[in-house]
C-alpha cells in the first residue's frame, strides 16, 4: 500500500514539473513605477529591466493582449495596482524571451 501511494505522488509531482510550466516572476514593489504604452491590441511593459536587470530591455518585449479575457483582465488588476502604489508580481514563459504576460497579481 505504502509503495503504491508513492508512486501515486511520484506521478502527481512529474506532471507538475513539466518544463513548459516554467515561469519567471518579476516582483515590483510599486506599480506606479511601471512604465506602460498601448499599442494596438497590446499594453506593453517598458520598463521591467529597471526592477531587475536579468529582464529585457524597453521597449516591446512584454505585453498583456488585450483581446483576450485573462488580459483585460490583468490589465484592470494592473491599473488599479497602480492607482494604488501597491507591490505587483507578473510571470513570463522565460524573461530572456519576449513574450506576452501569463500571469499578473499579488499573490
Amino acid at each position: 500500500m505504502a509503495i503504491r501511494l508513492a508512486s501515486c505522488v511520484a506521478s502527481a509531482l512529474l506532471a507538475f514539473a513539466s518544463p513548459a510550466m516554467a515561469t519567471d516572476t518579476l516582483a515590483v514593489p510599486n506599480a506606479a513605477q511601471i512604465q506602460w504604452a498601448v499599442f494596438g491590441s497590446n499594453v506593453f511593459f517598458r520598463n521591467l529591466n529597471d526592477f531587475d536587470s536579468s529582464w529585457l530591455g524597453c521597449c516591446y518585449n512584454y505585453w498583456l493582449d488585450l483581446t483576450t479575457d485573462g488580459g483585460r483582465a490583468m490589465f484592470a488588476a494592473f491599473l488599479t495596482a497602480r492607482t494604488n502604489g501597491s507591490a505587483i508580481l507578473l510571470t513570463v514563459p522565460a524573461k530572456g524571451t519576449a513574450s506576452a504576460i501569463n500571469q499578473l497579481g499579488n499573490w
